[in-house]
């Protein structure tokens, strides 16, 4: 390519790339000072236009272009300027000394592996601890081995979409979702701090498949009697009862499963889940039905002390059961996607609501947080509607679980 033949700037790195060399040197602008310097032996490197202190311009080597560990594209070139500029603001001395060894030592490019962990911990404490754990593991697996040792600024929007488009061809769209929309909050993350000028994931949502808002699965309403003697009747007692438990509270999995004993007060009948564990932030008083007081109680006979309602096998005294149990519990009895722990929430929603139940009494149950203009004036917490509520459930299973008996022996 002709350098006159050039339309846009930045340069951007096939430009770079096809800039033919002339009978002598030249330069071309890239951005905000920074040059492209091309010899006619086909050399090409980066250098950064300044003024001295006594009013005069010169120029300053930034490194050489290529994508090779000592090297520079377009972009890196831009930050290792803005890099330059800051370190000379922050120590109040002139750009020409900043590149002396005595005053700055170029650090290695960063990693996105780095910039993703800084990332990863400003979420910690923020989102619940599964939250956290799920995050740090898909971009684990389905990121680092790929992206992480690369320098954050120099992967290119290119790579970024192929790389997607991989956990697309996969059919894991709503990871493909999830990865996509993390990798995008972590460059958001970079920008803010100066420390990338773009985010090279803007806009690739629209040429991605999009993950699709389903209900987790859960079995019909003339299914839930069978639902309930599968889950009295399973070989393992205290898993049994904690999916009795999730039914009968209307809790995400996580918040059972990690809960410990010292949170229930089963005088009050009263169980009081922690905002660290909540997806809503904040603390939350559940009210216990006398069924469940009844298995709680039972369930005390199997954790042999521990502080957890559910000790880990491996583990018993410091870790919780994994966040797979339930799910492989309803696998067993049959009901793979038919059934997941969390979809025992939307059983208790639905019926709720089909019995004409009070929908601010049932979405409090849930925990839900209200939106809109309600939430501003509405800080009710319902709880005594609550504990009324959660009693009707826990008779409702029971009769649900009494009628199926009936069935039977009739036939």
């Amino acid at each position: 390519m002709k350098r006159e033949d050039i339309k846009r700037r930045p340069l951007s790195d096939t430009t770079i790339e096809s800039l033919e060399p002339e009978a002598t040197m030249y330069r071309e602008r890239h951005a905000d000072g920074v040059y492209l310097r091309v010899k006619p032996d086909g050399g090409k490197d980066w250098q950064l236009r300044y003024k001295r202190p006594d009013g005069k311009w010169t120029w300053m080597g930034l490194g050489g272009y290529g994508k090779a560990g000592h090297q520079l594209t377009g972009q890196e070139a831009r930050h290792k300027a803005n890099e330059l500029a800051r370190k000379a603001k922050a120590e109040g001395i002139a750009l020409s000394e900043v590149n002396k060894p005595s005053v700055l030592v170029i650090q290695p490019a960063e990693t996105f592996a780095v910039l993703m962990s800084e990332w990863l911990e400003t979420k910690r404490g923020k989102w619940a601890t599964d939250t956290y754990i799920r995050t740090k593991r898909m971009l684990e697996l389905h990121v680092a081995p790929v992206m992480g040792e690369r320098a954050f600024v120099s992967i290119q929007p290119a790579e970024w979409f192929a790389l997607f488009q991989s956990i697309e061809r996969q059919g894991i769209i709503e990871t493909l979702s999830k990865t996509r929309s993390s990798c995008r909050d972590i460059y958001t993350f970079a920008q803010i701090q100066g420390r990338a000028q773009v985010n090279p994931i803007d806009g690739q949502h629209k040429f991605l498949a999009a993950s699709k808002n389903q209900n987790l699965p859960h079995v019909p309403q003339d299914e839930i009697s069978e639902l309930i003697r599968d889950i009295r009747g399973f070989g393992s007692r205290p898993i049994a009862i904690g999916l009795q438990l999730l039914m009968l509270l209307a809790v995400r999995p996580s918040e059972l499963r990690e809960a410990q004993w010292a949170e229930f007060d089963c005088k009050k009948k009263l169980w009081t889940v922690p905002s660290e564990r909540k997806k809503e932030r904040r603390e939350f008083q559940l009210p216990l039905a006398s069924q469940a007081i009844k298995l709680l109680q039972e369930l005390q006979e199997y954790s042999a002390g521990s502080l957890w309602l559910f000790p880990g096998r491996d583990d018993r005294m410091n870790a919780p059961i994994s966040n797979m149990t339930f799910n492989q519990a309803l696998h067993r009895m049959g009901y793979k996607d038919r059934q997941t722990p969390h979809g025992l929430r939307h059983l208790f929603s639905t019926t709720a609501n089909n019995a004409g139940k009070d929908y601010r009494i049932v979405d409090s149950a849930l925990a839900h947080k209200i939106k809109g203009v309600e939430a501003v004036y509405n800080k009710a917490s319902y709880l005594d509607q609550r504990r009324e509520l959660m009693q009707w459930w826990a008779d409702h299973i029971d009769a649900l679980a009494c009628q199926l008996e009936r069935v039977k022996s009739a036939s």
